[in-house]
């Protein structure tokens, strides 16, 4: 019985872990082009930093002016990311037992 039910579960189990592994390494690819999106802004900017500096901006304020920026086209791509799976959760619904777009919630009765 404990045979039958593992492979039964198995092919499940693989796709999770695929999805999981997937995930991962969007998240890392998410992380990597975030940074680097943010250092090239600052490469960009170098010039201007330094004048900014100079006129007597401190570091903390030039820092803070970077990050409320970059903080900026990071929450688009939140706004944007956080949006694109609920769009797609009906196509994914079919991949997981009793979730489908037919399926309802019963209330307790």
């Amino acid at each position: 019985m404990d045979q039958w039910l593992a492979a039964s579960v198995a092919p499940c189990r693989f796709e999770g872990l695929l999805q999981s592994l997937f995930s991962l390494a969007t998240l890392l690819l998410a992380a990597v082009g975030l940074y680097g999106l943010v250092a090239h802004a600052v490469t960009c900017r170098t010039r201007e930093i330094g004048v900014r500096m100079a006129l007597g901006a401190g570091g903390s304020e030039v820092v803070a002016l970077m990050v409320r920026q970059g903080g900026r086209r990071i929450g688009l791509g939140l706004a944007l990311g956080l949006r694109s799976p609920s769009a797609s959760r009906y196509s994914w619904a079919s991949c997981f037992w009793g979730s489908a777009r037919t399926t309802r919630r019963r209330s307790p009765s």
